[in-house]
């Protein structure tokens, strides 16, 4: 082994966790998002399914993109 190989094992070893934790992040963002749209898709369907027009109306006035 040559001097300072360890050294840089080391710093390559925090470089790639520094990495990991940056994705674990990105993913957990990732899940958030997806959980809340989730929310919002059965916000809508089941209104739908008990055919309540008035409050998928609503919902739909509240989260539409249109100004």
């Amino acid at each position: 082994m040559t001097p300072g190989t360890t050294r840089q094992e080391v710093e390559s070893l925090r470089d790639r966790v520094a990495e990991l934790e940056d994705e674990v992040q990105e993913a957990r963002r990732l899940n958030r998002r997806v959980a809340e749209l989730l929310d919002i898709v059965e916000e809508l369907l089941v209104p739908l399914t008990l055919r309540d027009e008035e409050k998928v109306k609503a919902f739909l006035d509240a989260h539409s993109l249109a100004p």
